[in-house]
This record gives structure tokens, C-alpha cells and sequence, in this order.
């Protein structure tokens, strides 16, 4: 859309079409004057002093001069935003104009013909008002959020909640549906008397302005008349709603649904299996069903009529069972359902089985379909701990069902004569839709005729799928000329092919069904015109590994050649056009009407993909005798890939794990066949850099957890001065009136607890003897910080509220407020209005976890922006100068400043490990001063016995009948004069466990508050965003807050003081050197020179990567993974390795793994010289790892 910007000076100018990243905006709605006072895209563009002039410009004025007044520099007017010559933008703003408005931060109405003087005229004016009678303004009052009324001379009247009665009373419009209820919830009856007796100035409009409130999209077709134009409307209302009932079927149950279950065209309903299906799922108990026969038996035809019958009733998982990857890949979805997209989940199990637990017990069934790869261990995904598991499987291996341990089998055979003929007429026949066994089928047929479709039938085996594809091609609007059943049996007898006898999948099978292949096909495969376009649609389908991979390469075309007219067509977009929406349509009809693919039709914009599957078969045969034309569409998809990769970086920045079955699937491809992009019209040099840049944002995890560095620390020096003497004057403040001999009893009381808990669990061992407590038991347990923990004074909760600490709360709040608003999805504020009059766990638990990821990484730019500010000026300067900033690339957002650079990049760069370790060592200066000038040491020294005494009586208890052996049969220390074993020990344990590690402890403490307080202000602009955005629902906000913010992913952003010691594992007096860590200068060059190279590639298009810079690109991430893997193998192997020194090493470690993969295959499609070298040298650095332990490096 294009936008106004109101400039400082008053000045007022048209932006570029903006497809992404669309500012806050606000938008007006008027009424039309005639067409010669309003301004329009021609004024504004070519003659701004014409436009100035026009009487329409006053409401052009008024709407700028009020959006600033709320802090809004953008504004948009339909008069001019719209370039109305344009039939095919003219199209796409009349399909967009109720998105617009929902999405806009203001609607103002400007009531031309309203003034008043008393705001008691206020009703009496509004009911004359023209505003109320137009067609387009329903839209403009339901959509958006904010609805603010204007008079002709710029007063306020009020808002739409404010006047809400006084507009049901003129509208008619349901008070729920002015406060933002979703438009299904109300009937079409309801909607369409709404509209009722409203005008439009052209005829067609009446029913154009009603699309939004349909949610239906058609192109306009101005001059069809009202008549036809609402027949349209119908028309697309019909199939919404058919959509609408088909994917919400399960009542109640609208987070789990697939769009592999719907009710397929001609199907043949065999009655012997649903009702064998229908009482094997209805037994109580785990239940483990198999259906077992050969590929095209119509096992999952069956399967998906019952389930699509059932889920009525039951919540349904369908699963495709073809690989491993493609069961965890449809779990993953069926995780995101639950917890969100645009998220990565490696453990989608637990987060199932809970739902399924929780929210479906013993209503749910997951099938398993296709299920014949031998080496899949199913067992794990059967859920069989939750009992009152229904399990159905597909599949051709009979033995699976032992294997599982089946309940019930059933083996499906092909179809007898008479239901075979059944089957081909209900194909055959235009006018027949679905069959069920024992119907006959009314058909004059010649017995020539009947005969020739017998003989088809038999020839076939009695297959179902080559039945329905045979029959599809002879039906008369096949495209096939001059066919019938028999010319069909005389067509290319000698058809044949090899791989029915080599290929085990079709070794069970006549060669007549790949006959029937070849036949039905042949005219899409060979022809011209539209089944050229089909053609090429069939090869790009059997390329995609499932209907969802497909459905993403779809909208991911859709999204880059919007953007082709502004800049060179690259040879992807030109070879991909069948895609687009109308080719797309056409061909996929083609295709499904001779039973190529099958086809769920879904509800949505012009850019939603229907479900679209292919038989596994089908899929085979095109594989094997169309493999080039297969092939060929590698290079593209490799090419919309790093497009999708590159433009979600470029766009909202919270990560790119919804591409991860794109990038499965393409190295999946590579692995098993190197040469696939081999003369691909995507150049090795560009199809190289999705997986350069996956490697390093893979590489990036691991630097997560490695230690901030002397130089990254400096640049907080100042920061870390002021701050460190204001927690020490906090500490005097705070806690100059404890009584720390009532703090240390306490904690010695629960140290007892902790210690007998710990010691009866430790004692189980047969071989648990005294020293192994001191040795093991009183830290593995973390008896002393947790009893302390405990027992700590709750003043220590105050000493972080210093004015330092407070002004970054403060930064915090108001930036996680500023950039949720500006980079959270709008999908995420949409949803909460149907939730939020709930309040339910449910819904609230659902909604967070589908954004979790998303808010986590919108928080960690925002910390990364406010710690950078703690930094100097100085520093800032200096580091600017050490780290170039990139000149081209669009990964830099905002002003082009460290900061701007710094927020951009991943966490190699985040600012947050620096802060944190900082803070720190800062909390812990600060506690060592306190402790230096207050009695607590020299009273804890004097309950030292106290402590002993409780310790060692809660150890006894723990020992239970083994106390006099770990003891010595020596009696409490208390008790005698002279020294026990026990009070040997403890003398030896004490001075460093107790009063020397007592500033750790209370610096714990209070870096924990800090930290929590941290937390707490994001969580405050958390809060504050979505009040703003739903109307007294403080509740409900307050709950969703605290789901959102236990998050883990949320939690590990701010550290505890363990956490923090991984990044910060060494003393004072063990820094070594003021250099930047050797990987942050790489990390940001080669990410600078990756992002540069795609931005060459996706964004200008006119120029494309060479060879040198993507083996320059490919050097650099290697170097990259080079010097991380000495950084870590460096902490690994120093000596005395701890937990704290040694922890965050070793799972920065474990992550270079993931990385690995994409550079061996970026290698690979390189095919340069130095590829070869580079994966050597890798294959040294992993020895290097893998034969790293820890108990060597200890």
C-alpha cells in the first residue's frame, strides 16, 4: 500500500508502494464529493500546487495535522493512496481495503456535513449524517480498532466505543460486532441487512464493499451490473463457508486439524471397511488398527473418509508416513498449531501429548498414513503412556501390525468385478459424485460398452487409483478426443516398462497400470496451451516432498514476483509463471480432473494455496520417466528458499525456522543427488548462500554461550563504576537494620532439610560413606545456596532499585512496547479479540505458545538497543571504526549506527552476554564492599558449631539405619569433648563453604532480583501493548502475560547467577589480554558479506553473485567455524575445568553440528577447488571434537 507522510515542515508527499514492514498509520473515511474537488494519485504525484487547490485537500489536511497530533507520521486517504487508472492495483485495494482499516492505528471519520455547537446536537446530527448511508463506510466503521468522529470544523465527537449505542441505534450493526467480534460469529443474514440501505456511486460497489465483511476475494468487473455482481458474492459466501465447516468440523476443537481430511470428489465409500473401522475405533483402551495391501488399494482414500466422518466427534492428527522426516515434520506442524509458527521445535512429543492429555483425553485418533518405510521406529510416536490411544495405520507391510502389536488388521484387496465397473462409471459420468458399495450406477450403456469397461477392470487388477484415473481420461471433458472404453483396451498394447520388473513398489503390479499412467496423462504431459502449464505444474508437485513443502514454495513465488515489476524479472520468476494465481488455478484443475493430484480447496486471499497431495505412486512413475523435468525445478526452489530466508531477516527479524522443511527437503535432495542443480538456471553461486547463511545462524547458537571478553567488558567500565557504588550505598540502605543472627538460624534450619533430603538420596547407594557428603552430596545438591535462597533476606529484593537500574526498567518497558507494536505479527493482536472474553487457560496457553518465539525475539533486539546506549560514546566510536559498517546491505535497519548494527545481527553480537557479565561482577564488587564493612562474616563465624550440630544430626536422619557405620559408632559432635570425625570435617568445610562463599551467596540474591526486575519492565510493555489494544480485558492480559514471560525461551534471556558464570567464568585476576574475541570481527564480516550478496540477489535482481564472491562468502564462514572451534576447544582443555568454566563451552559445541551440514553442502554446490580443502579441514576440526571428553579434560 502507499501511504502519506506528513513531513515536520507541514509538507505532505506519496510513499512507494510499501509491501513489508508497513508503519503505524492512520487512516480516513469520508464520503465523497464530486470527482472534480477531490485530489487524486495524479495531483499528488504530478501537480501537488493542483492538488492543494482541489476542496478535497482540506480532508487531506485534517487527517495529516491529527495524525501527528497522535504521534503518527503516516496517514492514508483512498482519494489518493490508490492509483485508480491501475485496474489491477484498482483490484487489489478493493481486496484489501478491509485489512487496511483493521490494521490501521487510527480511523478517522470526517463527517463533511456535521458542525455543531452543543454537544447536545451530537445524536440529532449524526442521524442526518450522508456517512451512515454509503456502502463502503461499513466496512470503515467494523474493521478497525480505533474509530474517532470528526465534525467539518475538526472537533471531536467521540470514538466508537464511546458512541456505540447512538451507532447500533442508526446502524443497525450488532453492538458485539462494533466492539470487534469475529464477522463468522454472526450469520450472513445478519451481515448482508447491515448493508441493506446503503448506496454506492457505482452500481457494482454495493456488493464490492462487502467483500472484507465476508472475508471473500473476487476481481471486480465494473459494468456487470448489481445483479451479477452479487451473484458472485454468493458464490464466493457458498465456498467460504464450505471451506469454514470442512476445517472446523471438530467442534471446540479448532487448534488441531489437518488439511489432508476432507471428502474427496467420485469417492467410492466401501462400506465393509468403514464399518470394520468404525467398531475397531469405538473399543475402549489402547487400540492399534492396521490396514494393510498395495499402493493405490485405496487404504488412505478409506482412512480419510472415516476420519473426515469422525472428526465430528474426535480430534483427528493426520500423519504422513512415508519418512521419519516427513513424521516429525507434520508433528512439528501440529506443535505449531499448539505453540506458534515461525518457530523451530525439536521436541513437538511432550507439547502434543499434553494437548492431548489436557484437552482431548480419550477423544483423539492419529493416523499414521503411508506408513512402509522399514527402518521407521514407530513405537515412539504411538503415545501409548496416555491410555485410551487410537492408533490407524496405512500401509503395505503386513508385518508391521505384530510389530506394534495390532489390535485389529484388516488387509484391503483389490475391488471385485462388479464394484470395480462401479467405480470406472462413477468416473465415466459427468453428473456422478460419490459412490457407496451395493449402489447402482443408472447408465444406458451398449453391451459392447459394458463389456470393454469389464475387461478395463480386470486388465487393471482391480486397482481403485488406476480405475479412477482411467476412468477420469474417459470421461468426455477430459481433453483426451475420440476415447471410449474401447479404443482405450486397443491403445498401445505394447506399452511396457523395465521398472515394473526392477522396481519393487510396482513388482506386484500388470503393466497395465502403468499403461493406464502413460494414457491418462499423456494429453497434460505432451500438450500445449493451459496443459502445458499442467504439465509443468505435475513435475514441479512430484519434485515437493509433501503437500505443505509445496504450498510454501507457492506463496514464497507469489511474495518474489510481486516485487519483479520494480526490478529485472530473474529467469526463477519467468520459469516458475505457472504459479501464479490464474495459471495456478487452471492447472491444478487439470490435473485433478484426470486424478493427478487431489485437491482440498481452501478458504483465503488470492495468495492461499489449496492442500494439494499426490499419490505415491503417481509421484513414482513421474520420478522415473519425467526425472530431468522433475529435477529441473531444483536451482528454483533453492532460489525462493534463500529469498524466503533472506526476506524474513529483512522483514520482522524473529528468525527463520519456518523454512527448516524447505531447507530438510533441498539438503535431503543434495545428499542422495549432488548434480541436481547442475544446469539449473540458478547459478551454483547463487543457490550456495540459503545454506551459507543457515550455517550461520547455526554457528551463531553456539557463540550463545561463550564467555564475554576483556574488551566487550571495558566498553561497560563507566557504566559498571556508577552502578557498583550505587548497589554498595544500596546494601547500607537496605539492610543496615537486618538481624543476621535470626538470618543465619534460619538458614542453618533449612540447611538441615535441604541436607537430609539430599543425603537419604544419595545413601541409597550401598558404597555412600561419610566423605562422599563433603565430597559430593553438599554441592551436587546445591544444599547451601538453595537453603539460603531460602531463607535470604527479603531486603536483598531492594538493593537493585538504584537510579541506574531503574532508568533501564524504564528503556525496557517503553522499547518492548515500541517494537512489539512494530514487529509483531498483526496475526497475534487479530486472535486476541475472539480469545480475550474467555479468558480461558486454554485459549491463553495456546495463543502463547504460538508466540512465544516471536515476543522472545523481539525482547532480545530490545535489550540488545537499550545495552548498547550504557556504552560510551567513546567506546561506541571506537568500535564503529574497528567493525566497518556494511554500506549496502539491508540486514542494518534504523540509523546507520554500532547500535543499529549491532540489534540487527544474532547473538554472536547481543550486547546481553556483555551486560550481564558486567553486572555480574559489578553485584559482586559491590556485595564484597558491604561485606567488608558489616558484622555478617564475624556472626556467621559464631554459628559455625550451630550449623555443624544441625548438619550433622539431619545427615544421621538421612543414613537412617546406616548412621552408625558412616559415623564410626562416634556419638553427636555436641556430645563430646574431644573431636569426631565428623567435626574434622567440618572444621576443613566451613571457612570456604560458609563465611568465603558468603558474598557469592548474597550477590546471587541480588543479581537474581535485578535480573528478575529486568524481566519484569519487558513484561510491563508486554502488558501495556495488548491493554492498549483490547478494551477492559486487564485481566486477561495480566494471565497471558504470565503464561507468555514462564516461557523458558523468555526466562533464559535474563540470567541467573549460574547462568551468568558461564559467560562470565573468570576472576579478575585471570583476564588475560584486551582484545575483541577473534570470531565477533569475523562473525559480523562474513554475515555482513552473506547478507550483502543475497541483497544483490533478491532485492536489485539486475546483478547476480559471482563465483568469486561466493567462495570468498564460503572461506569466510569457514573461518568463522575455524576460530570458534579453537575458542572453545581452548576453554575445554584449560586446566582444572569446572562446571562453570566448562558448561557453556560444551554446548556451544554441541550446536556445531547442525552447522556442519550446510557447509559440507554448500561444498558440494560449489564445486569449486577450494571446496575440497574446506572439507578436510572440517573433517579435522570434528575429529578434534569428538575425541574431546570431559573426564580427560579433568
Amino acid at each position: 500500500m502507499r501511504l502519506l507522510h506528513r513531513k515536520n515542515d507541514g509538507n505532505i508527499s506519496l510513499t512507494d508502494d510499501i509491501i513489508q514492514d508497513i508503519p503505524a498509520y492512520a487512516i480516513l473515511s469520508h464520503t465523497w464529493a464530486r470527482d472534480d474537488e477531490e485530489v487524486t494519485f495524479k495531483d499528488i504525484q504530478d501537480d501537488p500546487g493542483q492538488a492543494k487547490s482541489k476542496a478535497g485537500y482540506r480532508k487531506i489536511e485534517f487527517c495529516g495535522k491529527q495524525a501527528a497530533s497522535d504521534k503518527l507520521e503516516y496517514f492514508w486517504v483512498d482519494t489518493c493512496c490508490i492509483n485508480k487508472s491501475n485496474n489491477t492495483e484498482l483490484a487489489e485495494a478493493i481486496n484489501s481495503m478491509f485489512r487496511w482499516y483493521r490494521n490501521a492505528a487510527k480511523c478517522y471519520v470526517y463527517l463533511a456535513d456535521v458542525s455543531i455547537s452543543s454537544q447536545d446536537d451530537i445524536d440529532q446530527a449524526l442521524q442526518k449524517s450522508r456517512w451512515f448511508t454509503r456502502g463502503w463506510t461499513l466496512q470503515e466503521l467494523i474493521a478497525p480498532g480505533s474509530v474517532e468522529f470528526f465534525s467539518s470544523d475538526d472537533k471531536r465527537l467521540g470514538d466508537k466505543k464511546l458512541l456505540e449505542q447512538q451507532l447500533f441505534n442508526i446502524t443497525g450493526v450488532a453492538l458485539a460486532a462494533l466492539r470487534g467480534d469475529p464477522l463468522d460469529s454472526f450469520s450472513v443474514e445478519q451481515r448482508m441487512a447491515w448493508a441493506e440501505k446503503r448506496t454506492t456511486k457505482k452500481e457494482e460497489d454495493i456488493a464490492y464493499s462487502l467483500l472484507g465483511i465476508f472475508n471473500v476475494f473476487m476481481p471486480p468487473i465494473y459494468g456487470e451490473g448489481t445483479k451479477h455482481a452479487f451473484y458472485r458474492l454468493n458464490e464466493e459466501i457458498k465456498k467460504h463457508a464450505k471451506a469454514s465447516a470442512d476445517r472446523n468440523l471438530s467442534e471446540g476443537l479448532p487448534m488441531l486439524r489437518s488439511d489432508s481430511i476432507f471428502l474427496q470428489e467420485r469417492l467410492l465409500v466401501r462400506a465393509d471397511i468403514q464399518s470394520f473401522l468404525t467398531e475397531a475405533l469405538s473399543c475402549n483402551g489402547n487400540v492399534r488398527v492396521i490396514l494393510h495391501g498395495l499402493p493405490g488399494i485405496g487404504k488412505s482414500t478409506m482412512a480419510r473418509s472415516f476420519a473426515y466422518n469422525a472428526q465430528k466427534t474426535i480430534t483427528i492428527l493426520w500423519i504422513p508416513g512415508n519418512s521419519e522426516a516427513a513424521i516429525k515434520q507434520a508433528f512439528e506442524q501440529y506443535a505449531r498449531q499448539i505453540c506458534g509458527n515461525n518457530q523451530q521445535y525439536s521436541e513437538p512429543m511432550p507439547l502434543i501429548a499434553r494437548q492431548l492429555s489436557e484437552s482431548f483425553s480419550g477423544q483423539w485418533l492419529i493416523v499414521f498414513d503411508g506408513l512402509d518405510a522399514p527402518l521407521i521406529n514407530i513405537q515412539q510416536y504411538l503415545f501409548a503412556d496416555l491410555g485410551e490411544s487410537k492408533i490407524l495405520i496405512t500401509t503395505r507391510n503386513k508385518d508391521l501390525a505384530s510389530y506394534i502389536k495390532a489390535t485389529h488388521v484388516l488387509q484391503v484387496n483389490p475391488l471385485n468385478e462388479k464394484i470395480g465397473q462401479d467405480l470406472l462409471n462413477v468416473y465415466i459420468n459427468t453428473g456422478s459424485a460419490s459412490l457407496t458399495v451395493g449402489q447402482a450406477v443408472q447408465e444406458e450403456q451398449t453391451p459392447t460398452e459394458t463389456d470393454a469397461r469389464r475387461r478395463i477392470v480386470k486388465e487393471l487388477g482391480g486397482l481403485p487409483l488406476a480405475i479412477a484415473i482411467v476412468g477420469a481420461a474417459l470421461r468426455k471433458e477430459s481433453g483426451i478426443p475420440s476415447i471410449n472404453s474401447q479404443t482405450y483396451l486397443t491403445w498401445a498394447d505394447e506399452v511396457k516398462d523395465i521398472l515394473l520388473e526392477q522396481d519393487p513398489v510396482f513388482s506386484d503390479y500388470s503393466s497395465s497400470v502403468w499403461k493406464s499412467f502413460q494414457f491418462a496423462f499423456q494429453g497434460i504431459l505432451q500438450g500445449t496451451g493451459i496443459n502445458q502449464y499442467a504439465a509443468f505444474m505435475a513435475h514441479f508437485v512430484a519434485s515437493c516432498e509433501n503437500a505443505s513443502n509445496l504450498a510454501e514454495y507457492i506463496r514464497l513465488y507469489r511474495t518474489a514476483s510481486t516485487r519483479s515489476a520494480a526490478t529485472p524479472c530473474r529467469p526463477v520468476i519467468g520459469q516458475l509463471r505457472f504459479l501464479e494465481t490464474g495459471f495456478f488455478e487452471l492447472a491444478i484443475k487439470a490435473l485433478a480432473a484426470v486424478n493427478m493430484v487431489t485437491v482440498n480447496w481452501m478458504e483465503g486471499g488470492p495468495n492461499d494455496v489449496p492442500y494439494i497431495e499426490m499419490h505415491s505412486l503417481v509421484r513414482r512413475w513421474l520420478g522415473s520417466t519425467n526425472h530431468d523435468k522433475v529435477f529441473t525445478y531444483a536451482g528454483s526452489k533453492m532460489w525462493l528458499l534463500g529469498f524466503g530466508m533472506y526476506d524474513q531477516m529483512n522483514g520482522s527479524g524473529v528468525g527463520t525456522s519456518r523454512f527448516e522443511p524447505l531447507l530438510k527437503e533441498l539438503s535431503e535432495m543434495l545428499i542422495e543427488s549432488p548434480r541436481m542443480l547442475d544446469g539449473s538456471q540458478v547459478p551454483a553461486s547463487e543457490a550456495v548462500f540459503p545454506l551459507l547463511l543457515d550455517a550461520q545462524m547455526k554457528l551463531s547458537k553456539s557463540t550463545e554461550f561463550l564467555p564475554a571478553g576483556s574488551a566487550q567488558r571495558s566498553r561497560l567500565h563507566q557504566f559498571s563504576r556508577g552502578l557498583e557504588s550505587e548497589i554498595t550505598n544500596s546494601y547500607d540502605d537496605n539492610l543496615k537494620d537486618i538481624d543476621w543472627n535470626s538470618v543465619f538460624q534460619d538458614w542453618a534450619q533449612e540447611l538441615g532439610e535441604q541436607v537430609e533430603y539430599a543425603v537419604g538420596s544419595d545413601a541409597e547407594r550401598a558404597d555412600y560413606m561419610l566423605k562422599d557428603f563433603f565430597l559430593d552430596t553438599l554441592d551436587s545438591h546445591g544444599c547451601i545456596p538453595i537453603a539460603f535462597g531460602t531463607e535470604a533476606p527479603y531486603e536483598l529484593h531492594y538493593v537493585g532499585q538504584t537510579d541506574t537500574i531503574e532508568e533501564i526498567k524504564i528503556d525496557i518497558t517503553a522499547r518492548t512496547e515500541s517494537l512489539l507494536v512494530k514487529h509483531l505479527d498483526q496475526e497475534a493482536f487479530r486472535q486476541l479479540p475472539a480469545i480475550a472474553p474467555n479468558e480461558s487457560s486454554a485459549f491463553i496457553r495456546t495463543w502463547s505458545k504460538r508466540w512465544e518465539m516471536d515476543v522472545t525475539e523481539i525482547i532480545r533486539n530490545c535489550l540488545a538497543k537499550v545495552f548498547v546506549k550504557l556504552q560510551s560514546a567513546a567506546d561506541t566510536q571506537r568500535l564503529a571504526t574497528e567493525l566497518p559498517l556494511p554500506s549496502n546491505t539491508a540486514a542494518v535497519v534504523g540509523d546507520q549506527n554500532f547500535g543499529s548494527y549491532l540489534q540487527s545481527m544474532t547473538s554472536s553480537s547481543d550486547p546481553r552476554n556483555t551486560f550481564f557479565a558486567v553486572l555480574r561482577r559489578t553485584v559482586k564488587a559491590a556485595t564484597e564492599q558491604f561485606l567488608d564493612s558489616c558484622p555478617a562474616v564475624e556472626i556467621l563465624n559464631e554459628q559455625k558449631d550451630t550449623f555443624r550440630d544441625i548438619c550433622e544430626r539431619a545427615i544421621r536422619k538421612g543414613f537412617s539405619d546406616g548412621a552408625a557405620d558412616a559415623f564410626h559408632s562416634q556419638t553427636l559432635s555436641a556430645e563430646v569433648g574431644t573431636d569426631t570425625v565428623f567435626s574434622m570435617l567440618w572444621e576443613l568445610a566451613w571457612p570456604g563453604r560458609f563465611p568465603g562463599d558468603l558474598d557469592n551467596l548474597i550477590a546471587a540474591e541480588t543479581f537474581k532480583a535485578i535480573s528478575d526486575d529486568l524481566k519484569n519492565a519487558a513484561k510491563q510493555g508486554f502488558s501495556s501493548t495488548f491493554e492498549n489494544h483490547l478494551y477492559n480485558s486487564s485481566s486477561f492480559v495480566e494471565k497471558l502475560a504470565y503464561e507468555v514471560f514462564s516461557a523458558s525461551t523468555i526466562c533464559n534471556i535474563f540470567p541467573n547467577w549460574i547462568l551468568s558464570g558461564w559467560i562470565d567464568p573468570l576472576s579478575d585476576d585471570e583476564d588475560s589480554g584486551d582484545k575483541e574475541p577473534t570470531y565477533i570481527n569475523l562473525m559480523h564480516e562474513s554475515k555482513q558479506q552473506i547478507m550483502s550478496a543475497m541483497k544483490s540477489i533478491y532485492d536489485d535482481r539486475a546483478s547476480v553473485a559471482d563465483e568469486g564472491t561466493a567462495v570468498q562468502a564460503l572461506k569466510s564462514t569457514f573461518d568463522c567455524r575455524k576460530v570458534i572451534h579453537d575458542e572453545v576447544m581452548d576453554k575445554l582443555n584449560q586446566p582444572e575445568l569446572t562446571d562453570r568454566t566448562g558448561m557453556g563451552p560444551f554446548f556451544a559445541k554441541m550446536h556445531f553440528e547442525d552447522c556442519d551440514q550446510s557447509l559440507r553442502l554448500a561444498c558440494s554446490v560449489l564445486q569449486h577447488g577450494a571446496s575440497e580443502d574446506f572439507v578436510g579441514s572440517l573433517d579435522h576440526l570434528i575429529h578434534v571434537e569428538n575425541a574431546w571428553n570431559f573426564s580427560k579434560a579433568r
